[in-house]
């Protein structure tokens, strides 16, 4: 059974977690007590400049944009997999209308998928990807980001 999260499913998964204990653990991630720091850096997105916050370890992805309400124009979160796997996001608990890239383990945006706030609609990589970057929804095609376009730290 794949790993599924409140934020995002990783399969395949390096660990299984029963439905129910994700669940928990989504509530207490969530929780104003355990609301995880997150790194902040600058990337480039194709010709773009953006800050993104880094979801480095798995409470950081699990936790990702829920909650909020606001996201800058040039502000998005990076997703960071310990390896390449297939992955799949939802927006439940997430009330901002985003945009998703996957990319490969070159940096290579592989496509995008525009996400509507609070669903729990699977939005699934085509292959196995390292990183997922998630912007405002809209944000990379305004900008023309598209697949094939490199991100990379700066």
């Amino acid at each position: 059974m794949p790993y599924l999260s409140l934020r995002s499913w990783e399969h395949p998964a390096s660990v299984l977690m029963p439905w129910g204990l994700s669940v928990i653990l989504g509530a207490i991630s969530a929780s104003p007590d355990c609301v995880q720091a997150f790194e902040r850096k600058s990337m480039r997105v194709g010709p773009h400049t953006v800050t993104v916050e880094v979801a480095d370890t798995a409470m950081k992805r699990e936790q990702g944009l829920m909650h909020r309400n606001h996201l800058p124009e040039m502000h998005g979160m990076l997703f960071v997999f310990d390896a390449p796997r297939k992955v799949c996001f939802w927006m439940r608990d997430t009330p901002l209308p985003l945009s998703i890239a996957f990319l490969d383990a070159r940096g290579r945006i592989v496509n995008t998928q525009d996400m509507e706030p609070l669903s729990e609609a699977l939005h699934c990589a085509p292959s196995e990807v390292t990183q997922a970057l998630e912007m405002n929804q809209g944000w990379f095609e305004r900008h023309g980001v598209k697949a094939g376009d490199k991100v990379q730290e700066l």
